[in-house]
């Protein structure tokens, strides 16, 4: 289903030049370079078979296309003073609406193939995030992905996921990971899809979202693998080096923190109920939605091993990355 208006016969449509990148398991048509974006071959899998077109529209002829009085607010997060972060919401058809003040706003068609976007005018990293955060990992979901609220980095061919809350450190973690010579795979959002009886990951965006102090926690030395630094908002916003293509899942480490007197991981037998809370765009219910979960639970429990991580209160990030690449996954 499109969110463009049905074309006049006999109009002639002026060519546009297009990108096309990929992301989160889908091919991205957009009508301008997205410097953020992976090359095309980093989609993998059957995603060539899955490809989203990216229009940018004025502002104005955008909110004319959306039914907002009919919506429903579906995700919203605000400041503690009340100032709106983002909010999201869906219309009667299915369509939702992205939308961050200052950083853009964007229309998904119900099928994710098609996104409009109005974009401000600032540094293309900034209404980046948004993209890359929200409305990419939105249309993957509606494209037939299914999405987890987790980081990972690539080790050793295989795909090291860290699923915790908000503030917990997987971020962090995962930025010690890549300054120790892994690959990022994504900061927030990992794509994952059975293939050939395995779950796969798919790269997101080559950025991280590292607090300065963090930061200054990485040796100088390993600094440069973490990428140059494109800018700050809440926290430094780094390029990093993209797998260049998906990879197997190789194993989720939850971390806990504060637990126990040292960093310990542990084997833990699956839990389906925490497997689906830790998905990623719980607003979108769907037959489809649910039918992927599923099977995507019911595929991480019988072939990704499962671990937990005990964090004391006094380990920092670089202890609890050395002890996660020196065990490394191995369910053995």
């Amino acid at each position: 289903m499109s969110l463009a208006e049905p074309v006049a016969p006999g109009t002639v449509l002026a060519a546009r030049p297009v990108a096309v990148g990929a992301a989160f398991g889908v091919e991205i048509h957009a009508p301008r370079d997205l410097p953020l974006m992976a090359p095309r071959e980093a989609r993998g899998g059957r995603a060539g078979t899955r490809r989203t077109s990216i229009e940018v529209l004025a502002a104005a002829e955008l909110e004319r296309r959306w039914t907002g009085s009919t919506a429903e607010r579906v995700l919203e997060r605000r400041f503690r003073d009340g100032r709106l972060v983002m909010s999201v919401d869906r219309d009667p058809a299915g369509r939702f609406r992205v939308y961050a003040p200052r950083n853009g706003r964007h229309l998904v068609s119900p099928d994710g193939a098609d996104i409009l976007s109005a974009l401000p005018r600032i540094a293309p990293w900034r209404w980046q995030r948004l993209l890359f955060a929200q409305v990419l990992p939105l249309a993957a979901t509606l494209r037939g992905l299914e999405l987890l609220h987790a980081s990972a980095v690539e080790l050793d061919g295989r795909i090291l996921a860290f699923v915790a809350r908000a503030g917990t450190g997987k971020t962090s973690v995962a930025t010690h990971l890549v300054a120790g010579g892994a690959a990022l795979v994504t900061d927030d959002v990992l794509a994952v899809e059975p293939v050939g009886g395995r779950l796969v990951g798919y790269p997101g965006a080559p950025t991280f979202n590292v607090a300065r102090e963090e930061l200054l926690r990485v040796p100088p030395e390993r600094r440069p693998r973490l990428g140059r630094r494109l800018g700050e908002a809440d926290k430094l916003v780094l390029s990093a080096r993209l797998v260049d293509g998906p990879r197997p899942l190789g194993a989720l480490f939850f971390l806990a923190r504060p637990s126990g007197d040292r960093i310990r991981i542990e084997r833990v037998e699956p839990d389906p109920i925490r497997l689906l809370a830790n998905s990623f765009n719980l607003y979108v219910r769907t037959p489809a939605r649910l039918e992927n979960q599923l099977e995507t639970v019911a595929r991480l429990t019988e072939t990704v091993p499962l671990f937990s991580v005990a964090v004391p209160a006094g380990a920092g990030a670089p202890a609890v990355a050395s002890a996660i690449a020196a065990h490394g996954g191995d369910a053995s």
